[in-house]
């Protein structure tokens, strides 16, 4: 099992906001977006990569919390996932 796997969910040629339906049932996943067609301008492409970024380095973060059993201990450690709408 490897619990600092993050999860992500691309729905391409929407025309509209994410469907309700996909936000009710998407809860699980760590980001969810959606494209009105392939080709992306540069600012939405860079968007999208900033997301990635942001994932791989919360799953590196994670897999650290896992592997780095020796290091002192915070007495308050938080983990929160955060809610960007862009």
């Amino acid at each position: 099992m490897h619990p600092y796997l993050r999860y992500g969910f691309l729905m391409a040629e929407v025309e509209d906001f994410i469907p309700s339906r996909v936000i009710r049932h998407g809860v699980h996943f760590d980001f969810i977006a959606s494209v009105e067609n392939r080709a992306l301008s540069e600012d939405e492409r860079a968007s999208l990569l900033a997301v990635v970024r942001d994932e791989l380095e919360a799953s590196r973060r994670l897999h650290g919390l896992f592997l780095d059993r020796t290091r002192k201990r915070d007495r308050c450690r938080i983990l929160h996932r955060k809610l960007m709408l862009d």
